[in-house]
């Protein structure tokens, strides 16, 4: 008997013997609470095609496009024979939009991301936590950063203080050192740190390469220059 259970998408990716297998677990085992949506595979040629029961709806490096378009927040990862380095690559794909991460490893050469050990009847997995994807936990970060940023800022207030008396009584100019960077998912943002160079050092230091080529290549090399005693 089948229990009527709502249930949640997940994806297999792999289309290999392993996850066959994994499929074949979820679906006779309706306590596990999942129902499949289909594999992704690196080989085109199977996209399209069906397994068994369940169809192959894409590609692995487009998990995060399929993901999103059928709304799918869970993934087994059933790629035993990929080597380390590939398999990092798949995980961090995953991690773009997956909330629940599962690997059915290579036991000859595993490895541990801080996994936890879970099985689909008798195929063993690894969980990869994902705890920070989460709305309340995303929260209680936000609320302690800030909390403990503005307690140290308090405490080193008379640092700041000194630091920047110093500066201004060294050389003309602001205090701060303003630029530009890029933070979480390529949004720019404005750093600020106290001036540890002259102002318009950036020109001076063009000016200074343009009239020392040797020295230029020294600094595209190696963004600094190791002995000023040549120049």
């Amino acid at each position: 008997m089948k229990l009527n259970l709502s249930k949640k998408k997940i994806i297999i990716l792999g289309t290999n013997g392993v996850a066959r297998l994994a499929a074949k677990e979820i679906k006779k085992n309706d306590m596990l609470g999942y129902e499949i949506a289909g594999y992704l595979t690196n080989e085109k040629k199977k996209i399209g095609k069906k397994l068994g029961e369940f169809k192959v709806i894409g590609e692995i490096k487009k998990f995060k496009d399929v993901s999103n378009e059928l709304g799918i927040k869970d993934v087994i990862i059933a790629l035993p024979k990929i080597s380390q380095k590939k398999m990092i690559e798949v995980i961090e794909e995953c991690e773009k939009s997956a909330e629940t991460i599962r690997i059915i490893p290579n036991l000859g050469n595993l490895f541990t991301m801080g996994v936890e050990i879970d099985s689909f009847g008798d195929v063993l997995s690894l969980s990869v936590p994902r705890n920070l994807i989460k709305p309340w936990n995303i929260f209680v970060k936000y609320v302690f950063e800030l909390i403990f940023v503005s307690m140290l800022s308090i405490i080193l207030l008379p640092i700041f203080l000194i630091i920047a008396l110093a500066i201004k009584l060294e050389s003309p100019g602001p205090i701060l050192y303003v630029q530009k960077r890029l933070g979480k998912q390529n949004k720019a943002f404005k750093f600020f740190k106290f001036r540890s160079m002259y102002i318009e050092g950036d020109s001076k230091l063009e000016e200074f390469l343009r009239i020392n080529p040797k020295i230029r290549k020294e600094w595209e090399k190696f963004q600094k220059i190791k002995d000023m005693t040549h120049a």
